[in-house]
């Protein structure tokens, strides 16, 4: 009902008052009084309401806000992660395999120059050193390091009698260890200074027990870090499992320093990964995740200042806020003037009827006003819930008409996704505290779906009798289209739209959960592009950008429905196969994608030619675990680039590390 038939109301009402009254005398001043504390009590229902409802609404969107946050956080922290310990875990292949019977015959030199060579594949690896018993670098990559003597008795994890693995050291200050000194107390790390990681492995080489020394450039995990979470989104660190800081994103935050993150401490004891609040060097508090390596005694740890992630909640709240205080404002104000004002009346005994009458009209039509022009959808139902008033923006929001709905109950509004248990828990709430407020989805006239932020009060006479319900409510479909864009993001690739690593695990559990109740197979193919670095630096990278997204969509075609093709980074590609009978059914889809790969990709005047190398692991002959299963496949994808590339080769239980050089087995440990 809008503010013309209000007034068309109060008017008839008026006119059909016997004119007796105006000569016999008032209503009862106190009839007047209580119907004066009734239109002043839902008046102030109707602000604290909207204000109740303001403050929740706002309250959940910051709590939505930080929610986000802490799981793009944790987004983070796993993909650091899982760089770190694959590429760490490059470093263990690699020093298992450096050193075999085959290079019995090398003197010191002959293995510095072995070394060299194949430090020079690894970009983050300054150097490798041999160390006798005592400790003395007998052989290194980098001859400066000769004859120097290393202690390695402050290495994690600690060692134990007869087994050798990676242990991982406190940061040293300098290039090498030629020129470098530990990080302690007495020594600090300086601000622009370089810096090493070192890292043991023991070895039985010719008979005898020796240590394998590698110095690991933190530099380039800082810059792969700043590619992935830039310097103003926040901060990464790396430590130890003791504490000992190894490198940082933030220029504050020296490397040999201790842990400052005490939140994180206490949550390292119960969990391998998860997040905590705790208060920056700048004073400021920060939101953090945390991540433990699955190989070896290492945390990742990311910060996000909590005012930047409240940055869109904060402009968003004023903006709310700016334009609903001042309409509570306005109508407390001039609800309470309009008691004040007929009290004043009453006190005074109004002489004549005609003024009563007018000064009746405006308080209604001050009623009317709020009611009408209100951005906010109001509706009104009696106590048994049918609808009496409608205000314009309900109208507006909905497509209905008032005539459409006057008399009907509010269900006819409803869109089915939420359940009966959801409306039944609503009710509850408004029987038992008069108030609930949250989001409904509801649908409009035209069949369009749209989301809206409610509140709802029931209205209740002196006896506590509820008489009729309230209902303010927004349209918040946009807010909710956009969330919906950043979860779309945050599961993933920016350039090529396929499915990120996030996103393929997910599909990955959901495949071999599917292929276990049916007793199928699935087939994980690693895919590493031959010769796209050649395109980037020949024609620069937003052409191999082009040439990315164009193969990618041709390697998307060859496949079937059901399949997945996920782009975990740089050229790389996963495609998962689902219902395979025997391993020989995914071949044809295998050589579809080597296919597909292989045409030439025109960008521009350029023709450009590639290839993949493609390794394939079967589930669950390979593996029953969804890493295991992407180890394998990686490792038979480097079998196939060793076989020539522009193949696909199936993944071989024993076949030694792709990273090594020879086929030899490894040592056994004596």
């Amino acid at each position: 009902m809008d503010a013309c038939s209000l007034q068309h109301n109060v008017k008839s009402s008026n006119s059909s008052l016997p004119k007796t009254e105006h000569a016999t005398g008032l209503i009862p001043v106190p009839t007047r009084n209580r119907a004066n504390q009734l239109f002043l009590a839902f008046m102030l229902l109707f602000v604290a309401s909207v204000a109740v409802g303001t403050g929740y609404i706002l309250m959940r969107l910051r709590s939505d806000a930080l929610v986000f946050q802490a799981e793009v956080n944790a987004i983070h922290t796993r993909a650091l992660e899982d760089q770190l310990t694959q590429s760490f875990n490059i470093v263990d292949l690699m020093l298992v395999n450096v050193l075999g019977d085959r290079n019995a015959g090398l003197s010191s030199e002959g293995i510095g120059r072995h070394f060299a060579e194949e430090s020079r594949r690894i970009p983050y690896l300054r150097s490798l050193s041999l160390l006798d018993a005592q400790g003395r670098i007998i052989a290194s990559s980098n001859p400066g390091n000769r004859d120097l003597t290393v202690l390695v008795d402050n290495y994690l994890p600690p060692a134990t009698g007869g087994q050798n693995f990676l242990r991982i050291g406190t940061p040293w200050s300098g290039r090498d260890f030629v020129d470098a000194y530990p990080i302690t107390n007495l020594h600090p790390a300086s601000g622009n200074a370089l810096s090493i990681i070192p890292v043991i492995r023991g070895i039985s080489y010719k008979g005898g027990n020796y240590v394998l020394l590698a110095a690991i450039n933190p530099d380039y995990f800082i810059n792969l870090f700043s590619q992935k979470l830039k310097s103003e989104q926040g901060v990464a660190d790396v430590l130890r499992y003791d504490g000992t800081l190894l490198l940082s994103t933030g220029e504050a935050n020296l490397p040999g320093g201790p842990n400052s993150h005490a939140a994180f401490d206490r949550a390292l004891l119960s969990a391998e990964f998860g997040s905590f609040e705790n208060t920056g060097a700048n004073g400021k508090e920060m939101l953090s995740a945390f991540r433990t390596s699955r190989l070896f005694p290492l945390v990742v740890v990311t910060q996000v200042a909590r005012d930047r992630a409240l940055l869109k909640w904060t402009s968003e709240a004023r903006s709310l806020l700016l334009v609903i205080v001042p309409m509570l404002l306005a109508v407390l104000v001039l609800s309470i003037r309009a008691y004040l004002r007929q009290q004043r009346e009453d006190a005074e005994i109004v002489s004549s009827r005609s003024q009563e009458r007018r000064q009746a009209q405006a308080a209604t039509q001050l009623a009317a006003n709020v009611f009408t022009h209100a951005r906010e959808g109001i509706l009104i139902t009696d106590a048994a819930g049918n609808i009496v008033k409608v205000n314009d923006s309900f109208c507006r929001i909905t497509g209905y008409e008032p005539q459409e709905v006057l008399g009907q109950n509010p269900r006819f509004l409803q869109s089915g996704r939420q359940s009966k248990e959801f409306y039944r828990e609503m009710w509850q709430a408004l029987i038992e505290f008069g108030f609930w407020a949250g989001e409904l989805w509801n649908r409009r006239k035209n069949g369009d779906v749209f989301a809206e932020l409610v509140a709802i009060s029931a209205v209740r006479d002196v006896d506590g009798k509820t008489q009729n319900y309230v209902g303010l409510f927004s349209d918040i479909t946009l807010m909710k289209e956009h969330q919906q864009q950043l979860e779309h993001l945050a599961q993933h690739d920016r350039l090529t739209e396929l499915p990120n690593r996030m996103l393929l695990a997910d599909r990955l559990r959901q495949a071999m959960a599917q292929g276990q109740r049916r007793g199928l197979s699935l087939a994980i193919a690693y895919i590493d592009l031959d010769g796209f670095k050649a395109v980037n630096d020949l024609h620069s990278h937003a052409v191999g950008d082009k040439l990315l997204i164009t193969v990618s969509q041709r390697m998307k075609s060859a496949l079937r429905d059901g399949d997945t093709l996920a782009r975990i980074g740089g050229d790389e590609f996963v495609v998962v196969l689902v219902d395979l009978v025997q391993s020989s059914d995914a071949e044809p889809i295998l050589e579809r994608l080597l296919q597909a790969a292989a045409d030439p990709v025109k960008v521009g005047e350029a023709l450009l030619h590639v290839s993949a190398s493609l390794g394939v692991a079967l589930y669950p002959r390979d593996g029953t675990d969804g890493d295991l299963l992407m180890r394998n496949a990686d490792q038979a994808m480097y079998a196939a680039k060793q076989a020539g590339r522009n193949r696909f080769h199936w993944f071989e239980a024993n076949r030694n590390n792709p990273h090594a050089l020879g086929d030899e087995p490894s040592l056994t440990p004596t």
